[in-house]
């Protein structure tokens, strides 16, 4: 298969994004991140089946969301991002960590980690 057909194909699958943000040490200035990455989960023929999955992911990652011996709080924003709290158990004075999920549906041939394609 040539480049170019190769390319096309790709411009008509949709690719399932995850963007996760960890944080440590809050502090009075705010968060220190400590990683930030992306992670390709899976891929659809049309946008709409991609944003079927998105819903998906959004509520498997909600239920699962249990640590032993850590209180975890979280809140999903716009549909596409779920944030997690952790505070240890017995609770300290305050949140040590949190994750931000962030779930994004690209053309595929959009990598978030390399921008658009020239």
């Amino acid at each position: 298969m040539d480049r170019q057909a190769a390319r096309l194909i790709l411009l008509l699958v949709w690719a399932l994004w995850a963007h996760d943000q960890r944080f440590t040490n809050l502090t009075d200035t705010g968060w220190d991140a400590e990683s930030s990455t992306w992670t390709l989960l899976g891929s659809s023929s049309t946008e709409a089946a991609c944003r079927d999955a998105l819903r998906e992911r959004i509520e498997a990652v909600a239920k699962e969301a249990v640590v032993p011996h850590v209180e975890v709080h979280y809140l999903v924003r716009g549909g596409d991002t779920i944030e997690f709290y952790f505070t240890p158990r017995p609770p300290l004075l305050a949140t040590v960590s949190a994750q931000v999920l962030r779930y994004v549906c690209l053309p595929g041939a959009v990598d978030p980690r390399k921008g658009r394609p020239s």
